[in-house]
């Protein structure tokens, strides 16, 4: 992403975090207002790739420092983070 980003540019990555909690989940759930087997089978899902590919904040953390973005911020957002990564101008 840095290579092919402008100077100046903001890279986002949307991701799932890896420690969220069934409660995090649920509450995913309630404002979605998914009902039935979709509810159910979304939960699922999230409980399983949250396990199997998620990242945690320290990850991601660890992730950034080997690469040329100097300037990052990291935001919690229900049952995932945002990703801000800025390339210097």
């Amino acid at each position: 992403m840095h290579r092919v980003l402008k100077r100046g540019g903001t890279a986002l990555i949307i991701d799932m975090d890896y420690n969220a909690t069934s409660e995090d989940i649920e509450n995913e759930m309630k404002k979605s207002n998914t009902k039935g087997f979709n509810r159910w089978f979304i939960k699922l899902s999230f409980k399983t790739f949250l396990k199997s590919g998620a990242y945690t904040k320290a990850s991601f953390e660890e992730l950034i420092v080997q690469t040329d973005f100097v300037n990052h911020e990291i935001k919690k957002h229900g049952i995932g983070f945002q990703v801000w990564l800025n390339k210097n101008v």
